[in-house]
């Protein structure tokens, strides 16, 4: 099964394999997201923190990226 979509790389909305995809293709936007959540108190979503995602991925958890591209830094 492909997946395919058009919306933020981070969004609330996506299912949980489709974040846990993008914090493994995009760790460095991830990281803000976390700092973020971290220093105001919120959740990501109402059941889960991006930081427990992101150790979720962590832990191997998290769907192969395959093919990731270089973050240039913008």
């Amino acid at each position: 099964m492909v997946r395919q979509g058009c919306s933020c790389s981070l969004c609330v909305f996506a299912s949980r394999h489709d974040v846990l995809l993008s914090i493994g293709r995009r760790p460095r936007l991830a990281a803000p997201y976390a700092a973020v959540g971290q220093v105001r108190g919120d959740s990501f979503r109402a059941d889960c923190r991006i930081i427990d995602l992101i150790r979720h991925a962590a832990a191997c958890a998290a769907p192969d990226p395959g093919v990731a591209c270089p973050d240039d830094g913008l």
